[in-house]
C-alpha cells in the first residue's frame, strides 16, 4: 500500500489536533494512516476515538503499549508491531510525529 501521509501518534496529548490532520488530509485525497505507540493508544479506545480510527481503516495500535495503558479494554483497530511501524513509514511519502 502506497501512502501519502503516515501520523505516528505517541501521547493520548496530540488528540485535539490528529483528527483535524486526518480530516485535512481525506479532504485532499490523500491517502492517510495512523500508528499509536506509548500513551497515544488510549486515542484509539472505545471512550476516546476509537470507532473513527476503526472506520479510517488503516489504524494500528501498538500492541505491547496497548497492553501497558490499556490492558482490559476492547481494541477497535488493527494491533500491531513495530515492524507494523516500520513497514508504514517504508510506504508513506510524509510523516508526521505527534
Amino acid at each position: 500500500m502506497k501512502l501519502d501521509i503516515l501520523i505516528v501518534v505517541t501521547t493520548a496529548l496530540s488528540g485535539p489536533y490528529l483528527f483535524p490532520l486526518i480530516n485535512a488530509a481525506q479532504r485532499a485525497n490523500a491517502t492517510v494512516a495512523v500508528f499509536l505507540t506509548n500513551d497515544g493508544v488510549k486515542l484509539a479506545s472505545a471512550d476516546a476515538h476509537g470507532g473513527e480510527l476503526a472506520e479510517l481503516g488503516t489504524a494500528v495500535v501498538c500492541a505491547e503499549s496497548w497492553t501497558n495503558f490499556l490492558a482490559n479494554e476492547p481494541c477497535l483497530v488493527k494491533s500491531g508491531s513495530q515492524t507494523d511501524h516500520s513497514q508504514l513509514i517504508g510506504s508513506a511519502s510524509k510523516v508526521i510525529s505527534l
